[in-house]
């Protein structure tokens, strides 16, 4: 993604196809970016050894907690699979039916 953004910046003057798909592939990116920050904070793990029964159980409860965050992050991250392969095959296709209509006049 990163690539195609810096190549598209070179482009001078892009078509407003080119346009809208870089405007898609940026704001896709700013999505992963985030979908990792919260990745990052949610599996920060700073194990300390509970020492009593109240601390193994509260531990056991955080990891619980944590089990359910990389779940949710894993969910969306999936999720943004899936529009960045919709993205690139509409772009395919559209991009195909631009060139059928050019060869037609």
């Amino acid at each position: 993604m990163h690539a195609f953004l810096l190549k598209m910046s070179e482009e001078e003057e892009p078509n407003e196809q080119d346009k809208e798909w870089v405007n898609a592939v940026r704001e896709l990116s700013y999505d992963m970016e985030d979908s990792i920050d919260d990745f990052m904070q949610g599996v920060d793990d700073k194990d300390n050894k509970p020492d009593g029964f109240l601390e193994k159980i509260k531990h056991s409860l955080r990891k619980l907690g944590k089990m359910k965050t990389r779940q949710r992050i894993g969910n969306e991250i999936q999720d943004l699979k899936k529009q960045i392969i919709d993205v690139g095959k509409r772009n395919q296709r559209y991009k195909g039916l631009l060139q059928d209509f050019q060869c037609d006049r």
